[in-house]
């Protein structure tokens, strides 16, 4: 049997070993003596290390990958630059007051870079015409939100001449909607009252027709197996009677089921405050407080 012995030390540590078949059909392990004047003489590529796995460069060769890698590269360049020039549009629009214009420009900046703070930034300050209009408040929660994950502490310490203004606004507002939360609940306490007074009184009225309901239900029943058992009719008479009663008793208990679900629902209804107009208002109010209150905590 044909042999090969190798050696490792620190001559040919850096080799490359490679398997093959020796005269004996064995496998044997060999230092491919190429492969440095490969890497001397060819091309070399260097394999990227991804965070997650990539199974589409596992197929890739090492030119293909490099080709690959440079195009996204490029990609990612002239999406940097396209942001870097609707944000200047932006500043300008802005500059002229023409906020909605400065809107549209960062709506585009925000397609091709998300994760530039400044894009926020100027959203925030064109959302409230520079913290003098806060009707959308919503859209500037969202813009606030970003601001804090992608801003940096100089872009965000640019608004603070603002907070004043915005302070000025909000607690006359969270005092407006304190007040408007005590009338709704004031409100709701005297439509409870009423509607569980009715609830109660049509839960008796539905008790009071649906227990002789089934009584006379179940006389009638009662009576026709002997309706026979009497010459003189009485059994028939009687089944007939009863029968009839529990017919129009049974359409008093669908009127009076029908009343009580109706009182139930309204007494649930009462509880949410979407059920009513002033519930409505004081929700929308307290919402935008909320949202008022995040854009405030840039300022803290």
């Amino acid at each position: 049997m044909a042999e090969e012995r190798l050696i490792d030390d620190d001559l040919n540590r850096d080799r490359k070993y490679k398997i093959r078949k020796n005269a004996d059909g064995e496998d044997e392990l060999f230092i491919d003596e190429t492969a440095e004047e490969d890497l001397a003489g060819g091309d070399v590529y260097e394999v990227p290390e991804f965070a997650v796995d990539d199974e589409e460069a596992a197929a890739l060769t090492p030119s293909e990958l490099a080709a690959r890698e440079a195009e996204r590269a490029r990609v990612r360049e002239e999406r940097r630059a396209s942001a870097a020039l609707r944000l200047e549009n932006a500043r300008k629009k802005l500059g002229a007051d023409d906020f909605g214009g400065a809107l549209a420009e960062l709506a585009e900046a925000e397609k091709t870079d998300a994760g530039e703070g400044e894009i926020y930034l100027l959203k925030l300050l064109a959302l409230t015409g520079r913290f003098t209009d806060f009707s959308r408040a919503d859209e500037c929660r969202e813009a606030a939100e970003k601001l804090m994950n992608f801003g940096s502490e100089s872009e965000i310490s640019t608004l603070a001449p603002y907070r004043e203004a915005l302070e000025k606004y909000l607690y006359p507002e969270e005092e407006r909607a304190a007040e408007m939360h005590k009338e709704v609940e004031e409100k709701k306490a005297v439509r409870r009252e009423l509607f569980a007074a009715d609830r109660k009184k049509w839960i008796i009225a539905f008790s009071l027709t649906f227990v002789p309901m089934v009584v006379c239900l179940v006389m009638s029943l009662s009576f026709i197996p002997i309706i026979f058992a009497r010459k003189d009719s009485l059994n028939l008479i009687l089944a007939i009677v009863f029968g009839a009663l529990a017919l129009i008793l049974f359409v008093a208990v669908l009127v009076c089921s029908h009343k009580m679900w109706d009182a139930m629902k309204k007494l649930s209804l009462n509880e949410k405050n979407s059920s009513t107009a002033l519930g409505r208002e004081y929700e929308e109010l307290k919402k935008n407080c909320e949202s008022l209150n995040v854009v405030l905590a840039l300022f803290k």
